[in-house]
């Protein structure tokens, strides 16, 4: 099994040093589908799972179902994932020496709080790529460790597995604090790039060791560079000093937050600030970024985060800092983004760096002021990241019109439904072989991360980002006053959302409860349709002008839906043009396989558009 970096002999460990009982393992070889591995894990969110290891473009482990224990389905309440935290880590302490070739050497100070019963054994996460040297507890008694070494991959390096388990020489009881100090290193989380002394940071999430899903925390840290290099970190600095040889800082993060990150090396300075707002401070390699190139991610940077506050709420950080990283990814931190190095060049298409660095900016809400309660949930954090990404790009293009606007809803369906697109200019991905996507078919967004698969590796970025962000746009349509063309009650819905969840985790259905407030109707049947469903509606649409016995012009309308289930049903947005300047909006609701629809017309209309807005993620015949 350590071939899937799951760790057997600690995870029973950990049963046996803290009298525990119920955990099941199973290897099956199947005769034709190959092995799985079956799981009852009392300590797990979701308790049972079926899992396959897979290679094929890449390594998977396809997890084909996961879900509770048989009792907790029992009766007519719906079932809840259980807390499993054993402990709260309200705060911790880094310090790291880091040398020029990469490697690192590192301690943490973990404040450990036991939550509602003694603990004996604590399984923390820390990346495969460091290798743990000791962990002792505040009384200085060294402490047995578990983090074993998994099987070399296609020539790679050994690597250690995911999950660290520490055996405390005494309990900690109910409500106790206790500080375990843990001390590791690694020459391979940080690797240098060519020429441009950039550094490649391989695990942005687990380079230091922490503990549950996504669990809050305050912390200070305190690196140790070269010093002709640079280091910006997440939290603010609060002192600078030199020591045998090496540049040295300390940050401190006053507001728990689930992820703190660093970036460093040849990196140059660029302020944008405004007086009363929030200051950006940009870092980019000096090689081939000059300061008009820094000026403008910071002005993105800048004009997006204000925007958004006036959007969302205010950002709570007193400063935000990006940083360019030799990838072409983002992700954003607590008041600190990696921005991929293409967004610091100059671009061919407008709108494809507003959007992405508009989307990596957003995630100070849709990730940290508001996160998402589990593996379900995050496309809660990714769609909205998605949508405000392409809400700014409008804004800051003045697109009146919204074509660009209604170009990426296009690409984004074009990815679910066929695999990409083939045009020159496109905001999605290019046309992909079936291969690496199965489109909608894949699952329902609520799968999250499952929904990455051998059979559909690209299908999270698609499904979770994209489906995600078309989710949100279609709340909007629905939302929208289609004769004033106004999206007030939607904004308002967006500002109850993030005033509701700011500082906690949200869930899908504490969502679903906000919308419900905000559209005044029962909005079950959408999330079943389209978090928690698969189907996607094909429409055919047709009109013609008849006279009414009373001589008056009626327009008829007539709207096939087929590929859906029984029961299926959209409100779809109608424009009927008359002339320049002259026009109307009606919804018409497709609630069954054959629909037709009358209404007086003042004048033959010169144009009838079904779905407009791109209202609805269809095809339309």
């Amino acid at each position: 099994m350590k071939q899937h970096f799951r760790n057997i002999d600690s995870r029973v460990f950990s049963d046996i040093v803290s009298e525990e009982k119920g955990y099941f393992f199973a290897d099956i070889a199947s005769k034709t589908k190959g092995k799985f591995v079956f799981e009852v894990d009392p300590d797990s969110r979701e308790e049972v799972s079926l899992k396959q290891f897979k290679r094929t473009y890449g390594e998977f482990i396809d997890l084909w179902c996961s879900f509770h224990l048989a009792d907790q389905y029992e009766g007519d309440q719906p079932v809840h994932d259980k807390p499993v935290d054993i402990i709260d880590i309200p705060s911790f302490e880094l310090d790291l020496t880091l040398e020029k070739n990469g490697n690192i050497q590192a301690s943490a100070i973990l404040d450990c709080v036991a939550l509602d019963k003694s603990v004996t054994a604590i399984p923390f996460t820390i990346s495969r790529l460091v290798e743990v040297e000791d962990v002792r507890d505040d009384q200085g008694r060294p402490c047995f460790f578990v983090h074993e070494t998994a099987r070399d991959r296609a020539g790679e390096p050994p690597l250690k597995q995911k999950e660290l388990v520490v055996a405390l020489p005494v309990p900690i009881q109910k409500n106790e604090k206790r500080m375990l100090f843990i001390t590791y290193r690694s020459n391979k989380l940080l690797e240098e790039v060519g020429y441009e002394k950039q550094y490649s940071f391989r695990d942005t999430t687990s380079w230091y060791p922490s503990y549950g899903y996504l669990k809050r925390s305050t912390s200070k840290m305190t690196y140790r560079i070269p010093p002709n290099l640079t280091l910006v970190s997440v939290g603010k600095k609060t002192r600078e000093w030199e020591e045998a040889g090496k540049k040295c800082s300390t940050w401190e993060q006053n507001i728990p937050v689930a992820f703190v990150c660093f970036n460093f090396g040849d990196l140059r300075h660029y302020r944008v600030s405004q007086k009363g707002l929030p200051p950006v401070d940009i870092y980019a390699g000096g090689f081939q970024i000059d300061d008009t190139r820094r000026h403008n991610v910071g002005a993105d940077v800048f004009n997006s985060l204000n925007y958004f506050q006036q959007l969302f709420s205010p950002y709570p950080f007193p400063s935000i800092i990006a940083t360019e990283i030799p990838w072409s990814h983002g992700q954003g931190f607590p008041g600190f983004l990696h921005l991929g190095y293409f967004s610091f060049r100059d671009e061919i298409y407008s709108g494809i760096n507003e959007a992405f660095k508009g989307h990596e900016v957003s995630h100070q809400w849709w990730g940290h002021i508001v996160g998402w309660e589990t593996y379900h949930d995050q496309w809660l954090s990714e769609g909205f990241a998605e949508y405000s990404g392409a809400l700014y790009a409008q804004m800051v293009l003045a697109d009146k019109k919204k074509k660009l606007l209604m170009k990426m809803v296009e690409d984004w369906k074009d990815d679910i439904l066929n695999r990409g697109s083939r045009a020159f200019v496109r905001y999605g991905f290019p046309k992909l072989p079936k291969r690496f996507t199965m489109g909608s078919e894949s699952g329902p967004i609520w799968l999250g991360t499952r929904l990455s698969s051998s059979k559909s590796p690209i299908d999270y970025n698609i499904l979770v980002y994209e489906k995600g962000a078309y989710v949100i746009h279609m709340l909007r349509m629905m939302m929208r006053d289609l004769k004033k063309e106004n999206d007030d009650r939607f904004f308002a819905m967006i500002k109850d959302y993030v005033r509701t969840y700011t500082w906690k985790n949200a869930t899908t259905e504490g969502f679903r409860q906000i919308v419900e407030k905000h559209m005044g109707q029962d909005m079950k049947w959408f999330f079943d349709q389209w978090v928690y469903g698969t189907a996607i509606p094909t429409y055919r649409f047709k009109w013609h002008i008849e006279r009414g016995k009373d001589g008056k012009l009626l327009l008829i309308m007539d709207v096939e839906q087929s590929g859906v289930p029984e029961g299926f049903r959209m409100p779809v947005p109608v424009l009927i043009e008359f002339g320049k300047d002259q026009y109307a909006f009606i919804r018409v609701n497709v609630d069954k396989a054959s629909n037709t629809l009358r209404g007086p017309v003042p004048q033959k209309p010169k144009k009838v558009e079904f779905n407009v807005f791109g209202s609805v993620l269809c095809r339309e015949k």
